[in-house]
């Protein structure tokens, strides 16, 4: 299994780097950012940054995320990984018994 996760890494390092070669910035030097401020910028990403919306006075706002979140939550598509997960670890079903239910 090594040596395919090293064929992967090796076929990737060629396609970045003939892309890199070939492909041409578009931006405007003067437009362009320094390495030090896209790394500040991808260092303050934060997953859980959403949750400042639940510590403001906008409670329009709170009541309307809570709502969208719980309709997307809803959609079978979110929830099917989760289900299958649990599914295969916690019943013990088969991929056969999944696919039934």
């Amino acid at each position: 299994h090594r040596f395919v996760y090293l064929a992967l890494v090796l076929a990737s390092s060629i396609q970045l780097i003939i892309t890199t070669l070939q492909l041409e910035e578009t931006l405007l030097p003067a437009s362009r950012i320094s390495l030090s401020e896209f790394t500040a910028s991808v260092s303050s990403i934060n997953p859980l940054s959403f949750l400042r919306i639940y510590t403001g006075d906008h409670h329009l706002l709170k009541r309307l995320v809570t709502i969208t979140t719980l309709q997307s939550c809803l959609d079978g598509r979110c929830t099917s990984d989760t289900f299958q997960m649990w599914a295969r670890n916690n019943l013990k079903w088969s991929a056969e018994s999944i696919r039934n239910y």
